[in-house]
C-alpha cells in the first residue's frame, strides 16, 4: 500500500508527463484539495498563535505586569511565551513543507 505522499508524487508525475487516466486527474485533483485546506489550517492556527502571544505581551505590558512584581514576572512568562514561539516555528515549518509540495498552478 502506497502512502499519500507517494500516491501524490505518482500522480503528479503522470500528469507532468501528460499520461493521465481521468480517474487519476480526479485523485490527483482530491489529494490537492486535501492538501491546501491543511495548509490553510496550519496557516490560520500560525496566525492565531502569533497574535495571541503579541497580545498577551501586549497587555501584560500595558497593565504593568512586569513592574507591579518587581521586574520579575516577565522572565516567569519567558519560558510560555518561547514555547508558543516554537510551536509557532514548527507550524511555519510544516507550512513551508506543504507550499513546496504543492504542485504549481497554471
Amino acid at each position: 500500500m502506497t502512502t499519500q505522499p507517494e500516491r501524490l508524487h505518482h500522480l503528479l508525475d503522470r500528469a507532468r508527463r501528460g499520461v493521465i487516466r481521468p480517474a487519476e486527474g480526479e485523485a490527483l485533483a482530491e489529494l490537492v484539495a486535501e492538501r491546501e485546506a491543511r495548509l490553510a489550517l496550519l496557516e490560520n492556527g500560525a496566525r492565531e498563535r502569533s497574535a495571541l502571544l503579541e497580545e498577551a505581551r501586549d497587555a501584560l505590558e500595558a497593565a504593568g505586569i512586569n513592574e507591579a512584581h518587581g521586574g520579575d514576572s516577565w522572565p516567569r512568562l519567558v519560558p510560555a511565551i518561547e514555547e508558543l514561539a516554537a510551536d509557532r516555528d514548527r507550524l511555519a515549518t510544516e507550512v513551508a513543507r506543504l507550499a513546496t509540495a504543492r504542485p504549481a498552478t497554471a
